[in-house]
């Protein structure tokens, strides 16, 4: 028999999966990388000496850009020096929605631009560009924010009903106003009652 054996952070989570920066994410730091060496080498030294600086950054930065979901978190890392260095740490009950967004490039190389949105108050998003392992993660972070929301308590299936009929109302003065017709009026409310 085959032991699997899975990875712990060190907070004694079990991660399910990850994503990090795609290789391809590279290519343009290592051409910068290149020309700031070429620079360098050259009798304008001293400019060169930023780019490489730059570019060493952007590429550290990237090593260390990651989402980490575990068994109760998505960890999202990013960042090399320290004053732009982001941890953080989303409960899976924030979850709202995830996805990945593709252009041309990211189908041939076979990147995503990894997006998350939360629901914390105000709806607010994560969105790191050029990831690896874009499927699988984002299955995994829909599943559990398709499990969270389907385990809201009654309270909040009763708010949305007062909100319902709140629409019903609204609906009904703008008939007798006027400013809607019969049939819209009836279009609406189906509408409304089978949301």
């Amino acid at each position: 028999m085959e032991e699997t054996v899975s990875k712990v952070t060190s907070n004694g989570e079990e991660i399910i999966t990850e994503s990090s920066k795609h290789w391809s994410s590279y290519i343009v730091l290592i051409i910068i990388t290149l020309a700031g060496i070429s620079v360098f080498s050259s009798e304008l030294w001293l400019l060169g000496i930023p780019i490489l600086l730059y570019s060493i950054t952007l590429i550290l930065s990237n090593l260390r850009t990651k989402w980490e979901l575990t068994n109760q978190y998505l960890h999202f890392t990013t960042g090399f020096l320290p004053w732009k260095r982001t941890d953080i740490a989303i409960p899976h009950s924030l979850f709202f929605e995830a996805y990945y967004e593709r252009n041309f490039f990211s189908v041939i190389l076979g990147f995503g631009n990894l997006v998350l949105k939360k629901t914390d108050g105000n709806t607010s998003f994560l969105r790191t560009t050029m990831m690896n392992n874009k499927k699988e993660i984002i299955q995994n972070i829909n599943g559990f924010a398709w499990q969270d929301n389907n385990e809201q308590p009654i309270i909040n299936q009763q708010i949305n009903t007062s909100s319902v009929s709140d629409e019903l109302l609204k609906l009904s003065n703008l008939r007798d106003q006027g400013i809607l017709t019969e049939e819209e009026f009836q279009e609406q409310k189906q509408r409304l009652l089978n949301s």
